[in-house]
């Protein structure tokens, strides 16, 4: 990132800037109580604006389903990820004498990694990450960006929040992130790990699956409201509650745009929503973006 983005970065992550000059003002989602959108570009990482960007740091929030994105990455790290790993989800399961419910009651059926990824099946990805140690899934989101700072200019310094994971929480309510910790994990997906934290590689065979499943949520899973005809989208949703209440529901979206070659990266938390909804404001967005 050029020398030259760093004072309006800071400016902007201190709420004195709103950087908007690269993308158009949104005044009808400003008026949304809580919503943060954070936009990026995909290929230097500079931020170009949003909604509501100065709650980037303060806004915090598990990830949710985000977090089956580190447990896809650190299952393919293992080299042992297959299109054929297959699992059947009836709603329940009780592996190792622990009870977990998927969030669809009647569940998915018989599933394979991209259709499950695409439905965000949490039976899957707790079938999958038995397989996995949790030191393993940690380092996955630390590269992801999922746990340590942004980078962004203007990031209060702490100590990176380390989830402690278990078996009832695999699926990202261990710990919260910001929305500009998911837009930094946005940017690693678009660019494969080019503009992560640190940079590693996230491109070739090895993550083929995982790119299927993040456009494959956009053409016909949760994340479907983002779909467009013109252009397409990959991306992820999460739907989690805030932290200490079980009440109204908040939802995420993370993805980029074009699926290949992208542009932009960008992150949508939307409250008394779901992921599903959150998509949909994302797409909406990156349809008057291209």
């Amino acid at each position: 990132m050029g020398n030259r983005y760093w004072l309006p970065l800071l400016l902007f992550s201190m709420g004195v800037l709103p950087l908007r000059a690269q993308v158009p003002p949104f005044p009808e989602l400003e008026a949304k109580q809580g919503l943060v959108v954070l936009i990026a570009d995909a290929g230097n990482g500079r931020l170009l604006g949003g909604v509501h960007t100065e709650e980037a740091f303060q806004s915090r929030y598990f990830p949710g389903s985000l977090f089956k994105i580190a447990i896809a990455v650190a299952w393919m790290q293992r080299g042992g990820a297959t299109p054929q790993r297959q699992f059947t989800c009836v709603g329940h399961d009780s592996t190792n004498q622990t009870l977990a419910r998927c969030w669809l009651a009647k569940g998915h059926g018989s599933v394979k990694f991209v259709s499950a990824f695409a439905a965000s099946c949490n039976l899957y990805f707790r079938h999958i990450a038995a397989g996995i140690s949790h030191v393993e899934m940690i380092q996955a989101a630390k590269q992801l960006g999922m746990i340590g700072p942004s980078r962004f200019p203007g990031e209060p310094i702490s100590p990176p929040a380390i989830p402690q994971i278990d078996d009832q929480n695999l699926l990202g309510e261990s710990f919260t992130v910001s929305p500009a910790q998911m837009l930094r994990f946005g940017l690693t997906l678009a660019t494969r790990g080019r503009l992560a934290t640190t940079p590693f590689q996230l491109s070739g065979a090895r993550y083929r699956l995982l790119y299927r499943g993040l456009q494959e949520c956009v053409r016909t899973g949760t994340a479907k409201g983002a779909w467009r005809k013109d252009f397409t989208i990959s991306g992820k949703t999460g739907t989690v509650y805030p932290p200490g209440t079980r009440q109204r529901t908040v939802g995420w979206f993370v993805g980029f745009a074009p699926a290949t070659h992208p542009r932009y990266a960008i992150v949508v938390l939307q409250p008394d929503a779901t992921g599903s909804q959150a998509a949909t404001t994302a797409g909406d967005i990156l349809g008057r973006l291209m």
